[in-house]
């Protein structure tokens, strides 16, 4: 399984997954790894940014209540 919810390899003749791609398709397969890994790496660090500034909202809400 990868992060799309299908496997990368194809399967041979004989439907067992090969492990390995065609000749042909492992560049594109190589290819579709590094996108699935780029855009849930970047999916996890939007996501962190979005609650790290929501924390940072709420500190500068509660210390403006404490300065007046």
């Amino acid at each position: 399984m990868n992060f799309f919810g299908q496997s990368y390899f194809p399967i041979n003749k004989n439907g067992n997954k090969t492990g390995r791609a065609d000749r042909e398709n492992r560049k594109f397969e190589s290819a579709y790894m590094w996108f699935g890994l780029l855009r849930e790496f970047l999916s996890y660090t939007i996501y962190k940014n979005a609650i790290l500034k929501k924390l940072l909202d709420l500190y500068i809400l509660f210390n403006q209540k404490e300065d007046e």
